[in-house]
């Protein structure tokens, strides 16, 4: 009877022992389900993450030519404001040289004016003389 009953025990603790151990098989499966899932997600967001640290690299390229663009236009607004002092400088002069020859022009006209007048003159006295 008590050897009978130690079996029972024994039958019913491995019993036991089968469901615990298929629940913990299921309990792991369940878990290396996860584990796979979870690495699909970090392998995803790994190739997301390589996407966007390219798109930051490439919008850091692009940056840096717009830099280097505008540094050289800074260049050559130096360049053409310098330019434009030399052509007001050039011009300032041609003013300068413009109002010299219409002061050399007006005085060579009452020079004419007056040797004119001076030559009709003499051609009167010439006239009255004769």
């Amino acid at each position: 009877d008590s050897a009978q009953e130690a079996l029972v025990a024994i039958a019913t603790d491995r019993d036991s022992l089968q469901e615990a151990l298929a629940a913990a098989t299921k309990d792991r499966d369940v878990a290396q389900a996860a584990l796979a899932a979870i690495t699909k997600d970090r392998d995803v967001a790994q190739v997301g993450l390589a996407a966007t640290q390219k798109d930051r690299d490439s919008a850091q390229q692009a940056l840096a030519a717009m830099s280097n663009k505008c540094d050289l236009a800074q260049e050559d607004l130096a360049v053409t404001q310098k330019d434009r002092d030399s052509a007001q400088e050039a011009l300032a002069a041609m003013a300068k040289d413009r109002d010299s020859a219409q002061e050399a022009f007006a005085a060579t006209t009452e020079d004419r004016d007056s040797l004119s007048a001076h030559v009709d003159a003499q051609r009167s006295r010439l006239a009255e003389t004769e």
